[in-house]
């Protein structure tokens, strides 16, 4: 059995600022130990910090930078492993460099790995938020087809998909995958929204689904995989 998790860290709300702390982490390890997590994917992770894989089973690491944080930090996506991992590709999204307000729209992508001596593929991303910027991802499709092309290249028939879309209805971003999925319906991840989303390819059994709640923007999600 594999258990795998994904998770949005972006800010820890027990603080009044939400900035990742060492407590931070602290509780990040608690909840991965406490879980026996096999893998974990990230989206808004130090990249640099190193304290959970000092502090973990899950020694085996990749990342994808993605943006500075307002603190000066690199943030962006990390698939955190205890078994060896190898890293296949980094897919940057294209960027339609929205400007709304004071925000500026950032990069964003998804991450390709291979767990070592295996055929398991795992993919890991997070989209723009785009209600931030006024808009609607259904209004930019393009940049979906063009990821969902890259997925199709890469994935073979034993693959997991973590993502962050900031959008619930991943049916209509991601069709042809969603097709070939298991797609995992879980509880509320994010301010009583599923934008938070996992699909397995139809060959890996589900065996437990579940949500757990957080003192982080967004919940936990973890899965029971046979492979």
């Amino acid at each position: 059995m594999l258990k795998i998790a994904s998770w949005n860290i972006g800010e820890d709300e027990l603080y009044k600022d939400n900035k990742l702390t060492k407590e931070s982490y602290k509780y990040i390890k608690t909840m991965i130990i406490e879980n026996n997590i096999d893998i974990i994917c990230f989206q808004e992770n130090i990249i640099s910090n190193e304290y959970i894989k000092n502090n973990t089973l899950l020694k085996y690491k990749v990342d994808m930078f993605l943006s500075t944080s307002k603190d000066g930090f690199s943030t962006g996506i990390s698939i955190y492993s205890k078994y060896p991992i190898s890293l296949i590709k980094k897919v940057m999204f294209n960027n339609p460099n929205f400007k709304y307000k004071d925000k500026i729209s950032y990069d964003r992508g998804f991450v390709f790995v291979q767990v070592v001596n295996t055929p398991l593929v795992i993919c890991s991303g997070h989209a723009l938020p785009f209600h931030v910027f006024n808009e609607s991802p259904s209004d930019f499709k393009y940049i979906f087809d063009e990821m969902e092309t890259e997925m199709i290249n890469i994935f073979n028939d034993t693959f997991i998909l973590t993502c962050d879309l900031n959008y619930e209805n991943i049916e209509e971003l991601f069709p042809k995958i969603s097709k070939i999925s298991n797609i995992l319906k879980l509880e509320n991840t994010y301010k009583n929204k599923q934008v938070d989303h996992i699909l397995v390819s139809k060959n890996i059994q589900v065996l437990n689904s579940k949500v757990i709640k957080t003192r982080f923007d967004h919940n936990i999600c973890i899965c029971d995989l046979e492979i």
